[in-house]
């Protein structure tokens, strides 16, 4: 079963996240957020639910909303759903329009990454052509024994 957000329901109920391998080209992206202080409003007025799975928020967005809880700062970290192996416009463009855009009332104008949807798409069929149509096997991975 599926959620709103794209997420998948396990047999306890808990949402679960699609894998990268199930974001669908044309597909609404999963935009999640956490917040310190009074960004969980911010959130909530915008829909923008919280992760579906624990963890933890590292490196520089992180080390960031540390800091904004420890002066008690309102602030709002943000992930958007996207494809790991490509350049993902889509993904830009649900978070301008979805997050940045509401949240800072901003007016970012988002036309220049929809015009290369397709021509990332068409380069990402033509690798994949490329890979299905490669006889050369210098790629592929196979077990080798302990002691050859």
């Amino acid at each position: 079963m599926r959620d709103a957000v794209g997420g998948r329901r396990g047999r306890d109920g808990d949402v679960r996240q699609r894998s990268p391998a199930e974001v669908e080209p044309d597909g609404e992206r999963s935009l999640r957020g956490v917040a310190t202080g009074d960004g969980e409003r911010l959130l909530a007025d915008h829909d923008i639910d919280p992760p579906a799975t624990d963890g933890v928020w590292s490196g520089p967005t992180g080390a960031l909303l540390a800091r904004a809880s420890e002066v008690e700062l309102d602030a709002v970290g943000l992930v958007v759903e996207t494809d790991p192996e490509f350049p993902d416009p889509e993904a830009a463009c649900a978070y301008i329009n979805r997050a940045v855009n509401p949240i800072a009332g901003l007016s970012v104008d988002d036309a220049d990454l929809r015009a290369h949807v397709e021509e990332i798409r068409a380069e990402k069929e033509q690798l994949a052509h490329q890979m299905n149509e490669s006889g050369d096997d210098s790629s592929r991975a196979e077990p080798v024994g302990m002691y050859q």
